[in-house]
């Protein structure tokens, strides 16, 4: 019976049954006889032979196999170690192939559903290996080319035919199915082109009414054409230039014109508009100087009752100053995070309280090393910043109070709290506070921006928040309550188009010339 088996394995071997062969060789008989051996050295290299042919053909599995075999029959020789090294390799690079194509077929569901059509099939091509997913993307490609192609026709006709209305809504439909879309720009261009004319004509006639009325024809495009962004800026300085003139605040009216003629120097009537402006300014400082004021000033002094008179009623009404209790509305807190510029808490309110929190209640800044009990106040208006309740407050080493502020001057509170008091853009009536002698409870925060309308983020020290790093300024201002930033400086030089700003909601993150940039509340 044991030669039987011996000669059994030995035909095997010969006729090429591997399996049968390693099963009938680990036989204990058959294991332990000189013969049986040798004849398991020659299966264990037919067993890598034909491994080794599987490799070459690409079957992995029917390698794994025949190299299990072999190790268990000749252990962990030389020849197994080396082929089941190639076999790792194969199947580590066909992992990476396959997560390749699976990354591919995502990038390309991305673009399809952005409506980059091209992109996402020139995707797909390069992913085609996985035909079930690549067969469900390329009808979906199929289906979303159609309906871009169907959206960019009727536009084009609508636009040609010249039915504005119409051709908004088609355009705007384009934009959202294929924001890139090759005919998109020229589409935009034909729509609000005769629009953007007809609103610089109003404007040069003086006639702001109907800028915004012509803008909201085209509303839904706004955001793709610059011009179109501008003139809603400059409806809103209009506006506000309206508010302050009616309540006789003509410096922050004057401040306001000179911002529209930037905009806007082809309009003339804004230079005589500045001229009367500057004069109501120069003639209300005048007054307010005149030898009646001496006697607001003596009843100040003296607590005496003052006495306003309203035209619609017949007896004037008296308020007591010494029962009158100063009114401040709570600081709006805002947190600017700007990628390799740190953070910057920006604060919304013209007037501002410095103090100790633990000592002096509530205030919008609550420093370490602030002294006294009572807290500094700080109030900005049309002529610049003023402490108007100097607490333990010094201004460059001398005791302040109601003093207006110079454009750089160190603020101290007390011998271990102090701060830098920066306004450094003429063009821009925010000033900012370097925590340069004391610290926030939030010790990334370094600089406190009190924000008007503008600030600048850049390289210069005429920028509010500073940073090296920052190869191009970021401008974030304030219109209509809302937030937009852009890089650079919008520029109207021959052939140069402005740069359009973009929206910055709070709590979400926006890519400003290559720069992250987000805005969030906080409360201090």
């Amino acid at each position: 019976m044991f030669n039987l088996r011996l000669k059994q394995a030995e035909a095997a071997l010969r006729d090429g049954r591997l399996e049968e062969a390693a099963s009938l060789v680990t036989e204990p008989g058959v294991r332990e006889h000189r013969d049986g051996q040798s004849l398991i050295t020659k299966l264990v290299e037919a067993l890598l032979d034909r491994a080794a042919e599987h490799l070459a053909g690409d079957r992995r599995t029917a390698a794994q196999q025949d190299l299990g075999a072999a190790r268990q029959l000749g252990g962990n020789a030389a020849r197994i170690a080396e082929l089941q090294s190639q076999l790792d390799q194969l199947v580590a690079a066909t992992d990476r192939q396959r997560r390749r194509e699976r990354e591919l077929l995502s990038e390309a569901q991305c673009e399809v559903d952005a409506g980059n059509c091209e992109l996402g099939e020139q995707l797909l091509q390069r992913a085609a290996s996985d035909e079930s997913a690549a067969d469900r993307l390329s009808d979906q490609l199929a289906a979303k080319r159609s309906r871009i192609d169907a959206a960019a026709e009727r536009a084009t006709q609508l636009v040609e035919s010249g039915r504005t209305n119409d051709a908004v809504v088609a355009v705007a439909e384009l934009h959202s199915l294929s924001p890139k879309h090759a005919s998109l720009s020229s589409l935009v261009d034909q729509v609000t082109g005769p629009i953007v004319d007809q609103i610089l004509g109003e404007i040069e006639a003086g006639r702001l009414d109907r800028v915004q009325v012509l803008t909201e024809r085209v509303r839904p495009l706004v955001s793709l054409d610059p011009d179109l962004a501008e003139f809603d800026q400059v409806v809103a300085l209009g506006r506000a230039a309206s508010q302050s003139i009616e309540h006789s605040r003509f410096d922050d009216a004057l401040r306001t014109i000179r911002q529209l003629r930037t905009l806007l120097p082809e309009a003339d009537w804004l230079k005589s508009l500045q001229e009367n402006t500057q004069r109501a300014a120069e003639l209300a400082g005048e007054l307010q100087a005149s030898p009646l004021s001496l006697l607001a000033e003596a009843a100040a002094a003296a607590g005496s009752p003052r006495i306003e008179i309203r035209s619609n009623e017949r007896q004037p009404r008296v308020t007591d100053p010494r029962n009158a209790q100063p009114t401040r509305t709570k600081s709006e807190q805002l947190l600017l995070q700007i990628d390799g510029a740190g953070s910057a808490l920006l604060l919304t309110s013209p007037t501002l309280s410095i103090g100790n929190a633990g000592r002096s209640g509530h205030c919008d800044l609550a420093l370490t090393g602030y002294s006294g009990d009572a807290p500094t106040l700080l109030t900005r208006h049309s002529a610049g910043y003023q402490v108007v309740a100097a607490g333990e407050c010094s201004v460059d080493g001398v005791q302040c109070r109601e003093k207006l502020l110079p454009a750089d001057a160190k603020l101290a509170f007390g011998p271990r709290c102090s701060v830098r008091f920066r306004r450094p853009a003429a063009v821009s009536h925010s000033a900012a506070l370097d925590l340069t002698g004391t610290r926030l409870s939030r010790p990334d925060i370094r600089t406190v921006v009190l924000f008007d309308e503008t600030l600048i983020a850049g390289a210069a020290r005429t920028s509010h928040v500073v940073n090296r790093s920052l190869e191009q300024p970021i401008v974030l201002f304030e219109r209509d309550g809302r937030f937009f930033a852009r890089s650079g400086f919008a520029a109207r030089q021959a052939g140069q188009d402005p740069i359009a700003p973009i929206p910055v909601e709070p709590g979400e993150s926006v890519d400003i010339g290559g720069v992250r940039v987000r805005l969030s509340n906080i409360q201090l």
